[in-house]
């Protein structure tokens, strides 16, 4: 419920209210005969609504503070979902360098010590982007969302990433074969397609209406 909604209801409630509390004591006065019959009847009218009131303002100010707990939390969220796409985003680009330098490898067929130097570097830059301050934005927004399905597939796509590193390594131990270059780009293209299950799972934090 929005803002306007809430108040007009609260308040029409109060009203309603405070027009029943009239009738209803104007009525038993007529009976009871009581003098100022009137008067006295808008004196209690007068004190249920003020304390109606107060009670409904004390609502308003009690839903506004959820509401905007709420708010501050799904912006909690969102800011922590756009970071692990940065984070998955650079493994993507870091997969494509791979990928590029495992196809010079694949032409230039020879063991070119450029390609090598080249493939050890980005070797060490995935064992490095896989670092303490990676898994603690993870660690936090699995506490926070509680969602094990997607933690589940980040660890294997965080693993699959790491794994990049040690079958470089396999593959200048085989000087490049043909064979196992490929299956090492197939194995990374397998990893960059998974990774759009990830994002369409973090982008639902994100298009809150």
């Amino acid at each position: 419920m929005n803002t306007k909604e809430l108040i007009k209801n609260t308040f029409g409630t109060v009203a309603v209210l405070t027009i029943a509390i009239f009738v209803i004591v104007f009525i038993a006065y007529g009976y009871t005969d009581v003098e100022g019959q009137l008067k006295e009847t808008l004196t209690i009218t007068i004190g249920v609504f003020g304390g109606s009131a107060t009670l409904g303002a004390a609502f308003i100010a009690a839903n506004l503070f959820n509401d905007w707990k709420e708010q501050h939390n799904v912006q909690i969220l969102a800011n922590e979902a756009i970071n692990l796409i940065k984070l998955i985003h650079d493994d993507i680009g870091l997969i494509e360098e791979v990928n590029a330098e495992i196809r010079d490898a694949i032409y230039i067929k020879n063991y070119d010590l450029e390609i090598m130097t080249n493939i050890l570097n980005l070797g060490e830059k995935i064992i490095g982007s896989q670092n303490n301050a990676r898994f603690s934005s993870f660690n936090f927004f699995y506490r926070l969302t509680k969602n094990n399905g997607l933690r589940n597939m980040i660890d294997i796509h965080s693993n699959k990433v790491r794994n990049i590193s040690e079958q470089l390594k396999e593959m200048m131990k085989h000087k490049y074969d043909k064979e196992t270059c490929c299956n090492l780009i197939h194995s990374n293209n397998l990893i960059r397609a998974q990774t759009d299950n990830i994002f369409d799972n973090l982008r639902k934090y994100i298009l809150v209406e």
